[in-house]
Order: structure tokens, then C-alpha cells, then sequence
């Protein structure tokens, strides 16, 4: 099962580290802003590097999202009209109605 990793700081890294010691479990993307920090996160855990949600492939089943917290809603939202299952990092929304 492929998952995406978005989000590639020191909590994300965490994440796709984890993920990467589950034999049924493929770290397959890895997606930030910052295509170079993407990048260097591909190379330590594998996977491709992307710099939006919108370049996942419909081969993702699972996403970590570990971004900062004013994204968290708008991502998990966004993954999950897609057909993703979420795993998001707290707060999920910076206020009550938007989580």
C-alpha cells in the first residue's frame, strides 16, 4: 500500500520513517512546498519527491500530514475528497468549526 508523506520537516521525516518499517507499506511520495526539502526527504526515505497534493497519483492510499498547523484542514480535506485516508498531526484545524 503506497502512502504520502506531506510535509517534509523533522515530524514528517518521523512519519515516512515509521511507515518505512512496515513490510506492507510503501513510502511512495513525499510532498512539500519546498521541492528541494522533498527531495532531500526522497533521497534519506525513498520514494519521489513532489511540490504539490495535486501531483499524487490515484495510487496513494494513505497520507501523513505534517505540515504546519494553519494547513492541516484545508490538506486533510482535500486528501480525503480524493479518496485518501488521513493521518493528520494536531490540531487538525485552528478552530473548532474548521476541524
Amino acid at each position: 500500500m503506497k502512502v504520502a508523506i506531506v510535509g517534509c520537516g523533522g515530524i514528517g521525516l518521523a512519519h515516512a520513517r515509521a511507515y518505512g518499517q512496515i513490510a506492507a507499506v510503501e513510502v511512495g511520495y513525499l510532498v512539500d512546498r519546498d521541492i528541494a526539502r522533498a527531495q532531500g526527504a526522497a533521497g534519506e526515505c525513498g520514494g519521489e519527491a513532489l511540490g504539490d497534493i495535486s501531483e499524487l497519483p490515484d495510487d496513494v492510499r494513505i497520507a501523513s500530514v505534517a505540515t504546519a498547523p494553519s494547513s492541516h484542514a484545508a490538506l486533510s480535506e482535500a486528501l480525503m475528497k480524493r479518496g485518501i485516508a488521513v493521518f493528520c498531526e494536531k490540531p487538525l484545524g485552528m478552530t473548532a468549526d474548521e476541524a
